[in-house]
């Protein structure tokens, strides 16, 4: 049983879903009861976070809402290991429309918290019709329109100093200004070169 400070008691039912062949990847799930109809998929921050920070004021809706909370590849207690190239916003909302075919769910809520709003985003991008509500909490919503920040001027200086800043420091500079042409991993996932 899992307790919630002023929340009912209910069971959370935790388990492995095998998600992907190409490559094999399982996700971790935290699962209440509840009405399929209101189905809310939680998508943890990170990304290299797991679910768990998310629990406690989530279990509030026990009951009331199915809450499925998967840790996402590479977090918590879903695979890991994988090659660098397979740890993808693109695989993660692949993994997360086929955690919903194994949950035999059409259609649910996202909430996405920070990393996971924008992966939740993604998700409703690529799969409207999956989705009745998003929600997105301690996160971006992108596109940002251009005029967006136009009301506050330090945000402007500030950008172009960090703009600055990583230019005269970053990796890619340091090898524009050598001339070096840009190196192949060669490393795999799902038959694609990364």
């Amino acid at each position: 049983m899992e307790r919630s400070s002023g929340a009912a008691q209910f069971e959370l039912a935790e388990m492995l879903v095998k998600v992907s062949d190409d490559p094999p990847v399982e996700l971790f799930v935290a699962q209440s009861g509840g009405p399929s109809e209101r189905a809310l998929l939680v998508v943890h921050g990170g990304p290299d976070w797991d679910h768990t920070y998310l629990r406690d004021p989530l279990l509030r809706l026990g009951g009331r809402w199915r809450l499925i909370m998967p840790d996402i590849r590479g977090c918590g207690r879903s695979t890991v290991g994988l090659p660098a190239a397979c740890y993808t916003p693109d695989a993660v909302v692949s993994d997360l429309l086929s955690l919903l075919d194994a949950l035999r769910l059409d259609a649910v809520s996202v909430l996405g918290f920070s990393y996971g709003g924008l992966l939740a985003q993604r998700l409703v991008v690529r799969a409207p019709a999956r989705f009745r509500k998003l929600i997105i909490a301690s996160s971006a919503i992108y596109p940002v329109p251009d005029d967006a920040y136009d009301y506050w001027p330090e945000r402007g200086q500030r950008e172009a100093a960090r703009q600055a800043a990583w230019a005269a420091t970053s990796w890619t500079a340091q090898r524009r200004s050598a001339q070096q042409p840009p190196r192949e991993h060669g490393r795999t996932c799902g038959g694609r070169t990364g």
